[in-house]
């Protein structure tokens, strides 16, 4: 398990990432109930837009029975109750890997040559053996759970779409491939800005380490100036990173709601048309 992050930068294989993962044996049977549920979660939270828009075309005092209320409320229940479920199950999952990754990883610290030690400071190697793997917790347990629930929520929300209006349906699909076009630059930059982060965040806690775990010695030679501006320039770069970082933010927002608006504009004209 070599720490060679410029490697995995330039390659940008996600197959040695998914053999890591194997590697750790993550517990399939969770996983697997995990997304059941959520299918049954997401279908649930179809389902209520559906019935109420019947119950809205035909509403009246007279046309609301105990029936149409207990399916709503069991709809509600079904959807918050497999939720919550899932998400549990997904977290579960994903501290399981993470648990593994850091078993894997701490088992290797131990058994690395001496020279190993020699080459990188301690606290980098700290820093690759909390923070990076805290970031594969991130990546497992949050966007893996959300990436999985809204695959589901929108094939299930395209389908319904198609049944109930497909020409209304294919023209705000439309908006995919150019959200794609604009925001595909971006999230490549947020990626390399995100590379460069974790690896400034590295060397700052390296630096940081040294200098307390050493503070009687930098103290006796009088180095507290030279170790200020060691990490004042680690502070100075994190800072640049995070400017970075906020400008692709900044881009993104607009872009998305720009592309919202315009879409939006286009279904008033069309269901206009429409209605003339």
């Amino acid at each position: 398990m070599k720490m060679n992050r410029k490697n995995v930068q330039t390659t940008g294989d996600w197959r040695q990432f998914l053999q890591l993962i194997k590697q750790t044996k993550p517990p399939v049977l969770p996983m697997c109930v995990a997304l059941i549920l959520s299918l049954v979660a997401t279908a649930a939270g179809l389902a209520v837009p559906l019935f109420t828009k019947n119950l809205v075309n035909s509403f009246s005092l007279s046309s609301i029975g105990s029936g149409q209320i207990t399916i709503l409320i069991a709809a509600f229940i079904a959807q918050a109750i497999s939720g919550g479920l899932s998400i549990y199950l997904l977290n579960h999952f994903g501290q399981k890997i993470v648990a593994g990754l850091r078993d894997r990883l701490w088992k290797k610290l131990l058994a690395l040559p001496v020279s190993y030690s020699d080459d990188h400071q301690t606290g980098e190697t700290i820093s690759r053996m909390t923070n990076d793997t805290g970031v594969v917790k991130g990546l497992i347990t949050d966007h893996l759970t959300n990436f999985f629930t809204g695959i589901i929520s929108i094939i299930g929300s395209v389908v319904i779409l198609l049944a109930l209006d497909w020409r209304m349906t294919l023209l705000m699909l439309t908006a995919v491939p150019l959200s794609m076009l604009i925001l595909g630059p971006l999230g490549k930059r947020m990626h390399t800005i995100s590379v460069q982060m974790q690896d400034e965040t590295a060397k700052f806690t390296a630096i940081l380490t040294q200098v307390l775990s050493e503070i009687r010695l930098v103290k006796a030679s009088n180095a507290e100036p030279l170790e200020y501006k060691r990490g004042k320039q680690g502070i100075t770069n994190l800072f640049r990173f995070g400017l970075k970082e906020a400008k692709v933010q900044a881009q993104i927002g607009p872009v998305i709601m720009f592309v919202l608006m315009m879409l939006l504009v286009v279904i008033i004209g069309y269901g206009g048309m429409r209605v003339r």
